[in-house]
This record gives C-alpha cells, structure tokens and sequence, in this order.
C-alpha cells in the first residue's frame, strides 16, 4: 500500500510554537463536546509521514 500526501505535508509554524509544547500534557484528552481527542488529529499525519518540521 502506497500512502500519498497532497497538501498540508508541511507542520505550520504556529502549531509548532502554541500545541506541540502541551502536547503530552492534552495528549488523548477528551473534552466535553469535542469530536476529537487532541492526539487524534495529528498522529495519522505523523505516523504515515504526511506532515514534517518546515526545516526538515
């Protein structure tokens, strides 16, 4: 199976800067009428290869 990124391949430096330091601390969290967890969202991305550092 071959897994094709489009768009977005790249983190934005704002999420970098403001999420990814309270990462651990919210990571799985659930919030009262949320639809996702916190770590959802980004662990696919990451875990296929789909998103990368802007400096990497």
């Amino acid at each position: 199976m071959q897994t094709v990124c489009i768009l977005g391949n790249q983190l934005s430096p704002e999420l970098i800067d403001e999420s990814l330091p309270n990462f651990g601390v919210y990571e799985d969290m659930v919030a009262k009428g949320e639809p996702h967890l916190f770590h959802s969202v980004l662990s696919s991305s990451l875990n296929l290869g789909c998103s990368r550092r802007p400096d990497a």
